[in-house]
Order: structure tokens, then C-alpha cells, then sequence
């Protein structure tokens, strides 16, 4: 499931209708799945087709300005108009400038000259409507344009900004030429690297490296597309970000093993309703194994008030390829992942597995992390871990401030999960039981791979503390208060509200993707995009977790001890305000953990 969750990440704020496979009829629903009309789109034979042109990514975007003006997006106008959002987008765009010269290493000087030049037109690029193409060529290097609806006047200031910035890059003086209508220049690449355009024509202006003869490069495919319907290339009347990218083809043409496993996606999102409503597919190059069989769930051991709720299989096939499982290897590796966290405090967060006899597998999992203990955490100033047998637990000590992880026999009458916490959870300190329906949601659905529920805006909160505390043991430096994406996360998480994720298989190869939520990503994906963004080396660095990598020595900072039992959690929130229009309530919206797949969100009693 991880190689699934960095594709979502990857691509969920982004676009594209390319190679748009044909959807068949849809099968018989159940109870919560999809209207037939607004089912993700799906094919018989996903893989089969080679995607037209050999294209490797298709990205579609409408631009900020068309999303603003869009009376249902109430929400994401006002987290537009936040002061907030203003200052990520400027940091956000200055990183993206230096990007060119940073990642050809050149000068500390020429890179800023470079990026003054650039900077401006970014602002083009995002306000306005985008298109961004990349495609293999056999026998040569594959090509890539991006193509932006530009008024003659600010196409002239992209021909100008970018031949500034090419010349201080040290490349040679361009060449005027004419393909059909389209008017700009070309720098022939001296290395084979492929020849650079820029192209202007009706409304847009295109810019890339593409084939050698000009008649034949992906900018004159795609200056032919806007003289005959208009605009670069295919997409959806009402989508509003939409991305096909072909990652196995992406790893076959550039080596980027990095990439490897990641599947073909095709995903779209729009707005509905106040919501940003995502739909697509995932396919594989491989067969996904994935068991047959009804969900375990461990109802005993999950209580309400939930502000969120996750519940994965599949798990098995991952789990066995990751190293640091082969030294904690339990007597059966689980299929099936169960994690929740309760309205309160971050410690508040909890997962369990499936593992019988886990009060004999507890004790022999103390052997083996012991010893992990004594040979990695140790020399790295990480604390202990030490097994608690009296009490079937076992606990990671004196290692982060405010928490104790631990894991141990979970609540469930068999003796047949093992649970994962942040501080030791007395048995019979939460009574309530969950929600039924929240559960029947996953167990009535024998498709169903991944279902994640949250009220975004509280476990945000949660994981803001989380992943401050995670950077005390790894090379990851904090998240500071001043930096622009702190403040954005700060000011936008009260603006959230419910984000609901399934996955449901089509086939062996292939899975259904469905979100509802406000900003079309969940406070995980939030989390790890801003701790990205906010790093010195954005975008050229990868988007990592904050607890990777760990700490090489005891030079960190010291880990105080924790508190010797968990504080009271907090009580129930406040019911929402029923106005949408109004300031954003400061108790989280408990509207119904609904699958994003039903039809409207309906009311239940606050959380």
C-alpha cells in the first residue's frame, strides 16, 4: 500500500486526460458505491493499449483564476484569499525559479539572474489555463512542451523573459522560425539533447525542447491541435485538474528506478458542492496478488469520538519486501492494516494489526527490537525499547518528549491483534464503541483495498505535533513557526473538513481511486507536501516523511521522559455551524464519515 499512498501524493493535486482509456459499463453497485455516471473511469484492457504517441505524462490544469470564479467552490476561494496562501505561493514560485539553475549547477549568481527572469512568468502558469506534455520518440530523446493561455501581450513577455533567461544560462542566440501559424524561435541543442522552442499562436504560448525537425517535434503536434479545436490537447469539460502519467514507462525511459513499481495513473478532479471530487485509476504493471476474503476488523479495540479511521489490505506482499520487517518478522505477516485516531490529543493515534496468539507474539517481538535497541538506537541517542511482560507491552522509552510508542495486545477477545499506540492505554479507559456505520462501510465491500476517513481540520491539528516530534530523532529539520508553509497549514486547517479515500480493485491489475474532500488532499498528504515545500532543496529533493532519515549519532537534542500516565482526552467538539458562507467553526466539522463515493453528506450527532 505505500507505493499506492506516494502515488496519491504524487498526484492528486495535479491533471491530465491523455491516453483517456474507454470506461466500460458499470457493474452492479453496492449499497455506497457510484452513481454509474460519475464512476472512475475504468478499462477492460488497461494495459494492453499503448497509450497514442508513446506519451509519458499529460498535465491539465485550468488555471487559479477559472478556479476562483467558480461559484461552488466557496471553500477553496476563501483559502485562496487567505494572506497565508499569498505568501506559500510566493515561496512556492521563487523555489520553482531557482529550480533550472539549481539543478544544472550553475552559479550562485547566474541562477538568481536566471530565476529573475522566470519568475514572472510562473505567476502565467498558474493563474491561467496549462497544459504540460511529455512523450517518447524512438531512436531519440523524448520531447516535453508546456503550453499556457497567454494574451498576445503576455506571450511577448514569455518570448522575452525566457530568451533573458536562456542567455544568461550561456546558451546561443535563437533562431526565428514558422510552423503553420505559429510564430517564435528555436535553439538548435549542441550536445543532441534536443532542440529548444518557443512558439506563440491564438491565445497561447508554447514553450519546450522537442525533435530536431521542427514539422515534426510535439510543439507543432500541439500548435496543430489549437488550430483545430482550439486548445493544446484533449481534456474534460469539467474537470479542473486532471493527470495521466505512465510511471513504468517514465522508469523504462529515464532509469529512474526511484519510480519503480508505481503504476500508469489517470486521474481527474472537479469541483462538486463545495468539494473537490478526484476520480481515476491505478494500473500495474504486475498483478497486485492481493487475498481474497472478508475483512477483520478489530471492533473491540477502536472507540469513539473518531476523527479518523483507515483500513487497508493487501499489506502482506509490502511488508515482506522491506527490510526492517525481515528482523521483526511476526509468525504470519498481516494482509490487513487497521489505524484510527480519537478527537483529543496527537497521542491520541493508534493501528493494529492482525496476529494470533499476540500475547506469545508480544513477548517474542521484545526479543528481537531489544536487541534492535541495543545495537541502532542506542549509539544514535534514541532511547530504549524494553518489553513490559506483566503487562504484554512493549514500550520505545525516554525517546520522544510528550509519548512513549509501544505496541501490545490490543483489546479484542481472541487474542488476535496486536496494537500500536503512542502512550500505554490502560484497557477499559474508552468505553464507546464505533460507528456502526463507519464500519459497514468497509466490511459490506469485498472490492474494497484502501478506505481512509478524517475530519481533516482535527487530525491535522494532530499531525502537525506528530511530525514536529518525528523530526527529533532524523536528519529532518523541524518545521519552523515563521516558515511560509507552517503558517499556510496553520491558517487552512480551519477551513477543513471531511476527506473520504477509497480504493476498490477492478481487476487483477488495476484499482478504482474516489475522493471527496475540500482541498483534494488528506492532513497526511498536507503534511508531507508542506515539509517538502518548505525544504531548502524544493523540487529537486524528494518528498520524504520527517522521520527519514534517522539521526546518525547522539548529537541530537535530549529526549525527555514522559509522563507516567496519558492525560484525560479531551471532550466531545462542539456541533459545526450550519452556515457555509460563515467564518469556519473552531470544532472540527463532524459531519458523517461518509465513503466519498455516496451521493450527499448527511448529519450526524457531534462526534
Amino acid at each position: 500500500m505505500k507505493r499506492v499512498l506516494a502515488v496519491l501524493i504524487t498526484t492528486l493535486t495535479l491533471g491530465a486526460t491523455a491516453c483517456r482509456k474507454p470506461a466500460p459499463e458499470p457493474t452492479a453497485p453496492s449499497p455506497s458505491s457510484l452513481p454509474s455516471e460519475s464512476s472512475a473511469k475504468t478499462s477492460e484492457n488497461p494495459v494492453d493499449e499503448e497509450p497514442a504517441g508513446e506519451t509519458l505524462a499529460r498535465i491539465h490544469f485550468i488555471g487559479t483564476r477559472s478556479l476562483m470564479a467558480d461559484t461552488n467552490a466557496v471553500t477553496l476561494r476563501r483559502i485562496g484569499e487567505l494572506p497565508e496562501s499569498t505568501a506559500l505561493k510566493e515561496m512556492l514560485l521563487g523555489k520553482l525559479a531557482t529550480a533550472p539553475g539549481r539543478a544544472h549547477g550553475l552559479a550562485t549568481n547566474i541562477t538568481a539572474e536566471t530565476a529573475s527572469a522566470i519568475r514572472p512568468l510562473l505567476n502565467d502558469a498558474l493563474e491561467s489555463e496549462t497544459f504540460l506534455e511529455a512523450r517518447a520518440n524512438e531512436g531519440s530523446r523524448p520531447e516535453w512542451t508546456l503550453a499556457v493561455s497567454l494574451s498576445a501581450e503576455r506571450a511577448a513577455k514569455w518570448d522575452a523573459g525566457i530568451k533573458q533567461a536562456l542567455a544568461k544560462a550561456g546558451l546561443t542566440e535563437p533562431k526565428p522560425i514558422e510552423i503553420g501559424e505559429a510564430r517564435g524561435w528555436e535553439i538548435a541543442g549542441a550536445d543532441g539533447s534536443g532542440t529548444t522552442r518557443f512558439l506563440a499562436l491564438e491565445g497561447w504560448a508554447l514553450f519546450g525542447v522537442g525533435a530536431a525537425a521542427k514539422d515534426a517535434s510535439l510543439q507543432a503536434e500541439m500548435a496543430a491541435r489549437i488550430g483545430v479545436s482550439g486548445k493544446p490537447a484533449p481534456s474534460g469539460e469539467e474537470d479542473a485538474l486532471e493527470v495521466t502519467i505512465d510511471f513504468p514507462r517514465l522508469v523504462e525511459e529515464f532509469g529512474w528506478t526511484r519510480w519503480a513499481g508505481l503504476p500508469y495513473v489517470d486521474i481527474q478532479s472537479r469541483i462538486e458542492d463545495d468539494n473537490v471530487r478526484s476520480t481515476g485509476n491505478l494500473v500495474f504493471a504486475d498483478k497486485l496478488n492481493l487475498k481474497a476474503g472478508g475483512w477483520k476488523i478489530p471492533k473491540k479495540t477502536i472507540h469513539d469520538p473518531l476523527i479518523s479511521f483507515t483500513a487497508a489490505r493487501g499489506v502482506a506482499t509490502w511488508l515482506e519486501k522491506q527490510p526492517f520487517y525481515q528482523s521483526v518478522k511476526l509468525r504470519e505477516t498481516p494482509d490487513q492494516l487497521f489505524a484510527w485516531a480519537m478527537n483529543g490529543p496527537f497521542y491520541l493515534s493508534f493501528a493494529a494489526v492482525p496476529a494470533k496468539d499476540s500475547t506469545a507474539q508480544i513477548k517474542e517481538l521484545g526479543k528481537q527490537l531489544e536487541k534492535i535497541s541495543r545495537d541502532e538506537l542506542a549509539k544514535r541517542g534514541m532511547g530504549s525499547i524494553t518489553n513490559i511482560a506483566a503487562t504484554s507491552t512493549i514500550q520505545w522509552v525516554n525517546a520522544i518528549p510528550i509519548a512513549r510508542p509501544n505496541l501490545a495486545v490490543s483489546e479484542e477477545t481472541d487474542d488476535s491483534f496486536i496494537q500500536f499506540s503512542l502512550l500505554p492505554i490502560q484497557r477499559g479507559s474508552f468505553t464507546n464503541a464505533p460507528p456502526e456505520g463507519l464500519l459497514k462501510l468497509v466490511e459490506d465491500r469485498k472490492d474494497l483495498v484502501y478506505y481512509d476517513w478524517e475530519i481533516t481540520q482535527a487530525r491535522l491539528g494532530q499531525l502537525k505535533l506528530i511530525f514536529q516530534l518525528a523530526t527529533l530523532f532524523s536528519e529532518t529539520p523541524k518545521m519552523a513557526a515563521n516558515l511560509a508553509t507552517d503558517k499556510w497549514i496553520t491558517a487552512v486547517e480551519k477551513s477543513l473538513g471531511n476527506t473520504a479515500t477509497e480504493l476498490t480493485q477492478a481487476n487483477p491489475r488495476e484499482l478504482n481511486l474516489v475522493r471527496r474532500s475540500h482541498l483534494g488532499l488528506s492532513a497526511f498528504e498536507i503534511m508531507t507536501l508542506g515539509y517538502w515545500i518548505g525544504g531548502k532543496d524544493f523540487p529537486l529533493s524528494r518528498a520524504k516523511l520527517p522521520f527519514l532519515p534517522l539521526r546518525k549519532g547522539i548529537g541530537g537534542p535530549a529526549m525527555p521522559g514522559v509522563p507516567a500516565a496519558p492525560p484525560v482526552p479531551r471532550a466531545k467538539p462542539d456541533a459545526p455551524k450550519p452556515n457555509a458562507t460563515a467564518p469556519a467553526p473552531k470544532a472540527p466539522r463532524a459531519t458523517a464519515p461518509l465513503a466519498p463515493n455516496a451521493p450527499a453528506p448527511t448529519k450526524r450527532q457531534p462526534l
